[in-house]
């Protein structure tokens, strides 16, 4: 019986050394061919939490003028020496034009209202301080009624959604009466901050409607 074992006992060792070598084999090449995993991206880091550093005078200047320039001058009856002439967006491209400014409209009150933001800086004084209040009394009526800015700033945004509903819907007409909105809401914020003190402004305020 132990000369009929000895022979199956060395196939048995001979295979399983083969099969062994077999597996060490395809263990170094699986870890020869792993992809190496990149490092892990580092998390982005926080903006700091700062006062804003524009003013609101310098979003008026920069965005919330030229836009509103741009936007009343967009319809308008021209009067030359041939006569009167409609100006008003036709083609897509005007019209597109015309929402990009609508746009920054609606973007400006977000800004102006957010926190930390001051009115204008003290060396932007008022050339007619008569009328027109300094930088340093408009931060205190938007300190004091804080409330009453971000009601009028918002007022303006709505004008703009309107506006931009007549936009969409390429009607000159509604476009007009919008645009009407907007200068109300725009001269509503001014007579309550800005230039409180200028009768003939307030005048015409009452007299067309708008709400001081």
């Amino acid at each position: 019986m132990k000369a009929c074992q000895t022979p199956l006992r060395g196939v048995l060792v001979a295979a399983l050394a083969a099969l062994a070598a077999a597996t060490a084999g395809c263990s170094r090449q699986d870890t020869a061919e792993a992809p190496q995993q990149a490092p892990a991206a580092a998390a982005p880091a926080a903006v700091p939490a700062e006062r804003p550093e524009l003013t609101i005078k310098d979003i008026m200047d920069s965005m919330v003028d030229p836009s509103g320039d741009f936007l009343f001058e967009s319809v308008q009856d021209i009067s030359d020496d041939t006569g009167v002439h409609r100006k008003e967006p036709r083609t897509d491209a005007e019209w597109a034009e015309v929402r990009r400014h609508i746009a920054v409209l609606q973007d400006a009150p977000r800004l102006m209202v957010m926190e930390g933001r001051r009115s204008a800086r003290p060396e932007d004084r008022s050339t007619n301080p008569a009328v027109e209040n300094q930088p340093e009394e408009v931060q205190h009526l938007m300190d004091t009624e804080h409330d009453v800015f971000v009601a009028r700033a918002k007022g303006l945004q709505d004008a703009a959604v309107v506006a931009m509903k007549a936009a969409d819907a390429k009607d000159v007409a509604a476009l007009e009466t919008a645009l009407v909105g907007i200068d109300h809401a725009c001269e509503s914020c001014h007579l309550h901050f800005w230039y409180p003190n200028d009768r003939r402004a307030q005048q015409a305020a009452i007299e067309e409607g708008v709400t001081n």
